[in-house]
């Protein structure tokens, strides 16, 4: 079995989307968490080009990592006290 540029790339970016879905998991703040996500999205991504699929790769950075980014405001508000509900 002849190693490539090509095998060496896509067992970097596997086990790069390995670590970071666990971590996905395990982690208890969302900005980690999310930022771990848009990660593991990359690196799908990443697959998806290395596989030829440029188009794929494109909508994946695009519509998935766009959506992830969305979860870093939503978890600064969250944490302002005035956003926390009160109790009576």
């Amino acid at each position: 079995m002849e190693i490539t540029l090509e095998t060496v790339v896509f067992y970097f970016l596997a086990v790069f989307i390995s670590v970071c879905s666990i971590l996905t998991v395990t982690t208890r703040h969302m900005v980690r968490s999310a930022t771990y996500l848009l990660f593991t999205l990359f690196g799908t991504a990443g697959i998806y080009f290395l596989l030829g699929y440029t188009f794929l790769g494109s909508v994946q950075i695009m519509v998935y990592a766009g959506g992830i980014v969305v979860l870093h405001p939503t978890d600064e508000w969250r944490r302002r006290p005035y956003y926390r509900q009160v109790e009576t």
